[in-house]
C-alpha cells in the first residue's frame, strides 16, 4: 500500500508508482481544476467590477434610501465575498495542487463555512428582493410602508445573525 500513493503533485513530478488508469484520473482532475479556475477567473473579471459598480450606483443615487437599494448593496457585498473566498480556493488549487481543505482543520472547517454562509445568504437575499419586487407590482401603493428601510435593515440583521449561527453549526459538526 506504501508505493501506491498517488497525489497530485506526485504524479506532475513523476514520482509516484501509478498504473495509466489512475494517471488518466489524475489527468481528468488536472483538466478539470485548469477550465474550473479559468471560469472562476472570468467570473471574477466580470462579477467584481459589475458589484462594485452596483455598490457604487446604489450609494450615490438620488435613491439610495429605498429599501431595494439597501438589499442590493448587501446582495451585491455577499456576492463580492463569495466570489473572492470561492477564488481564492480554487487559485491555491491551481497553483499549489492541493486544496486548501487539506491544508489543516482550521483552514477546512473556515473554508465551508464561509462556503456555506455566503451561498445561503446569496440565495435569500435574492428571495427578500423577490418578494418586495412582488410587492411592489401587486400593492404599489403598500410597498414603503411593508418595506420601510427601518425594516429591511432589521429582516437583513435577523438574516445574516440566523445564518451566521446556522452554519456555524453546520461547520462544527
Amino acid at each position: 500500500m506504501e508505493g501506491n500513493n498517488t497525489t497530485v503533485a506526485g504524479v506532475l513530478q513523476g514520482t509516484n508508482n501509478t498504473n495509466s488508469a489512475a494517471a488518466g484520473g489524475v489527468n481528468e482532475f488536472m483538466l478539470y481544476v485548469k477550465y474550473t479556475f479559468y471560469a472562476y477567473s472570468c467570473m471574477l473579471v466580470f462579477g467584481v467590477p459589475g458589484n462594485i459598480l452596483v455598490i457604487l450606483t446604489n450609494t450615490i443615487s438620488v435613491t439610495h434610501k429605498a429599501a431595494r437599494n439597501l438589499i442590493c448593496v448587501a446582495l451585491s457585498v455577499v456576492d463580492l465575498c463569495f466570489l473572492v473566498i470561492q477564488y481564492t480556493r480554487m487559485a491555491y488549487l491551481h497553483f499549489v495542487w492541493n486544496d486548501l481543505k487539506n491544508v489543516n482543520v482550521v483552514t477546512c472547517k473556515l473554508s465551508d463555512y464561509c462556503y456555506f454562509l455566503f451561498s445561503h445568504l446569496d440565495a435569500w437575499m435574492i428571495v427578500m428582493m423577490s418578494v418586495e419586487r412582488l410587492v411592489a407590482v401587486y400593492k404599489p401603493h403598500l410597498v414603503k410602508r411593508i418595506f420601510s428601510l427601518r425594516r429591511a435593515k432589521w429582516i437583513l440583521a435577523a438574516m445574516i445573525f440566523a445564518f451566521v449561527a446556522f452554519d456555524f453549526d453546520l461547520t462544527i459538526r
